[in-house]
């Protein structure tokens, strides 16, 4: 069997020292307040495959470890959905979208753009002056879906490479400068390195090439993994070494890209003044829930999420709390001096104020149709909509959750089928393409 030595570990990320201010109090603690704000969202990758919270020994990410080790990261995060469209949608607006009236669909036949007035970051920041550009190779980010609203400047890219991404960003933070442009700024740039296909440069991919295996386009990826099910056990712990080397090598190579472009935005005074952020909109799964890549279901490969801010002074702090990406943006809000108390239909919490025991939510409409989750504490909850089925974990015990424990007549699973009961029944007239099958045992009034 082949092993990644070229991605092998030389050491631990160092831990941040655990500080959780008391409940009640903004988390984020400037010396002066940011003036500008770098937003870097990063599609498609797996918490777990972050330095900072991976287990496997492996380097992937050093730079992000460092970068996250010098400001305020969370440890205790999820995402709202488990595709860009939908968890880009919910990320910017701050809302759960099965409670807007919309909600996002990957079929051909259903989808449909968001309506208009989102209420996004962008829009907000606009209302205090700041001038927008959002960067993005991924359509699903994009004005074709108008999940981009508010933004002045919308460029889409014709390529996933993280250098040229992050160089389209600074060429417009150069041009803002070079024309005298003083408002204040708000750019993001969307990097897509990690997504299908996996194709690192060879000096970072440890498997350039197998034998019979098509890895190099989506196509030829999805139609190796589709495979999985006729494959031997030797056939299948291969491929998945396979792809997470290649994925490796795809972080591994980002992470370069990342830190050579950070030092350019150091030294042209860019982040002088400037609040980054940095998050995911997605996971990856690699068949440990039965498929590979993302879209499939909300368990923890493909939910779980990062989030983490830097700059402006912020004291380096880990937050263990329960957080959730509808925070984002009354938390970004806050840092940046708005008014919080005029800032209307925000369904989150800036960091540090939310409620310890608040339930956290999400929704796909994707490959397997509808389905809602809820983390509560330890144990998280996801039903599957269109096939009635329902699985149960315990997060604390069980982190990739992978022991389904459920059992309809557990008074916890009573508990947690309350919680999620509601939020499908928020998402059933939203598709009325499928039809809902309620599980045996639990209450679906």
């Amino acid at each position: 069997m082949i092993l990644l030595a070229a991605l092998a570990c030389t050491g631990p990320t160092e831990p941040l020292v655990e500080r959780t201010p008391p409940e009640g109090d903004a988390a984020l603690v400037f010396d002066h307040p940011p003036r500008n704000l770098l937003v870097i969202s990063i599609d498609t990758t797996r918490r777990d495959h972050i330095d900072r919270w991976a287990t496997d020994g492996v380097v992937r990410t050093p730079f992000l470890a460092s970068l996250m080790a010098s400001g305020v990261v969370l440890d205790d995060h999820l995402q709202c959905s488990n595709w860009t469209f939908a968890s880009t949608s919910c990320t910017h607006r701050g809302q759960l979208m099965e409670e807007t009236g919309f909600y996002p669909k990957l079929s051909n036949s259903t989808r449909a753009p968001l309506p208009a007035h989102q209420g996004t970051l962008a829009t907000r920041l606009g209302r205090m002056g700041f001038h927008s550009a959002l960067v993005s190779s991924n359509d699903w980010l994009s004005d074709t879906w108008n999940n981009v609203e508010g933004i002045d400047e919308f460029e889409r890219r014709l390529t996933g490479n993280t250098g040229a991404l992050m160089d389209q960003g600074i060429d417009t933070l150069r041009r803002w400068r070079d024309q005298g442009d003083d408002r204040r700024w708000y750019l993001q740039v969307h990097l897509v390195e990690p997504h299908p296909p996996y194709t690192p440069p060879v000096e970072y991919n440890p498997f350039p090439d197998i034998p019979g295996w098509e890895l190099d386009t989506q196509s030829g990826q999805y139609d190796v993994t589709r495979q999985w099910p006729s494959m031997s056990d030797e056939e299948q712990q291969l491929l998945v070494q396979v792809l997470e080397g290649r994925y490796s090598g795809e972080l591994h190579y980002m992470d370069d890209q990342l830190a050579a472009r950070w030092q350019v935005l150091t030294d042209e005074g860019f982040l002088d003044d400037t609040l980054v952020v940095i998050w995911n909109d997605h996971g990856e799964q690699f068949f440990e829930h039965g498929e590979q890549a993302h879209a499939y279901g909300l368990n923890a490969e493909e939910g779980d999420a990062f989030l983490a801010f830097v700059g402006g002074g912020l004291q380096p702090m880990a937050w263990s709390g329960p957080t959730h990406a509808v925070d984002y943006v009354p938390t970004v809000l806050q840092a940046l001096g708005a008014d919080m108390e005029q800032e209307e239909g925000l369904m989150g919490y800036v960091l540090g104020t939310a409620p310890s025991g608040r339930p956290r939510y999400a929704a796909t409409v994707a490959r397997e149709g509808p389905q809602v989750s809820v983390v509560d504490g330890d144990w998280k909850m996801v039903f599957d909509m269109d096939d009635g089925t329902v699985g149960m974990w315990n997060r604390r015990d069980d982190p990739k959750e992978l022991h389904d424990r459920f059992d309809a007549d557990d008074p916890k699973a009573q508990e947690l089928w309350g919680l999620l009961h509601d939020r499908a029944r928020l998402l059933e007239p939203l598709v009325p393409e499928f039809d809902v099958h309620w599980p045996k045992g639990l209450d679906s009034r």
